[in-house]
């Protein structure tokens, strides 16, 4: 389809997708599947996503040891909330902050264009439109919420890249990858809530502050 002059790929072709395949951007697997981390590509489909967005097939491909105290061998341990974060050296690596937020704005702007589209089930015309209106408004939201959370632990904090990252995949595991996104989990509920508001930007903010 066609948004504002450029391609909207629907059927996920540019990822290797056929037509009709599970998993493609107009099928719910799309979503409850959605890799937010894009450290856990487990198709060709999903790297070829991810190289897409970043010229990687994951985004801890790109290492910038510096950013992190897991480099020098420290040991730190503090409370986020009611969550004790440890950095220690781990055996995977801390991806560059900027090749996670890059990450995270490319997916969120193509689920914006899916929505836009007006096409097959983003279409108002589709039965299932509804569904791909609220799958895709939260994955919206939930990315909205991870920017969020890393820009306030970074400008607002004296916390550390590699811990804040830490942080970001302990939490996205218990509240993103464990709840299906079609459970109606109450935290989505707040999220979405917050998404269509007015004050979207200063609303996301202050959940990321508070938990």
């Amino acid at each position: 389809g066609q948004q504002g002059g450029a391609s909207v790929d629907i059927l996920g072709q540019s990822d290797g997708y056929k037509p009709g395949a599970t998993g493609a951007p107009n099928t719910t697997e799309f979503y409850t599947r959605l890799d937010y981390l894009g450290m856990r590509p487990a198709t060709a489909h999903d790297k070829s996503r991810i190289q897409r967005y970043v010229g990687a097939d994951r985004v801890d491909m790109y290492v910038r040891w510096r950013d992190c105290l897991e480099a020098r061998g420290l040991q730190q341990t503090f409370m986020l909330g009611d969550l004790e974060v440890q950095a220690t050296r781990a055996k995977k690596a801390t991806p560059a902050k900027d090749i996670v937020l890059a990450y995270w704005g490319k997916l969120r702007g193509e689920i914006a264009q899916f929505l836009q589209c007006g096409e097959d089930v983003y279409s108002p015309a589709h039965p299932s439109y509804a569904k791909f209106f609220v799958l895709a408004s939260l994955a919206i939201a939930r990315i909205s919420f991870l920017e969020h959370t890393v820009r306030y632990f970074l400008t607002e904090t004296e916390i550390a890249w590699g811990v804040v990252w830490r942080y970001t995949c302990i939490w996205s595991e218990n509240h993103l990858y464990r709840v299906h996104l079609e459970s109606g989990a109450p935290f989505d509920r707040v999220l979405l809530a917050a998404s269509v508001d007015r004050w979207a930007e200063e609303r996301m903010t202050a959940i990321a502050r508070d938990s």
